[in-house]
């Protein structure tokens, strides 16, 4: 089903967006995070703990690149979830 195929697309997304960041590409890491978040937001149910998690991943890989307000805004929704 639909929701199977998004799930299936998060997880390349993830893959990918980790290897970027292995590789020290924050901005290209971004990008692919973001993305994947955007799905996970869609499919699964809002009290979700990955949800959070993905956030403040996002966060770390933005802080990383030096996008510091960006960074900000995903570190305070993952800590509003706590």
């Amino acid at each position: 089903d639909e929701s199977d195929k998004l799930l299936a697309e998060r997880d390349r997304l993830w893959t990918q967006a980790q290897e970027l960041r292995a590789e020290k590409k924050f901005a290209e890491a971004a990008v692919a995070g973001r993305a994947m978040l955007e799905i996970e937001r869609k499919v699964l149910d809002a009290d979700e703990e990955s949800l959070p998690f993905s956030m403040s991943w996002m966060a770390e890989v933005l802080e990383a690149a030096e996008r510091w307000d960006e960074a900000a805004g995903y570190r305070d929704e993952a800590l509003a979830w706590h």
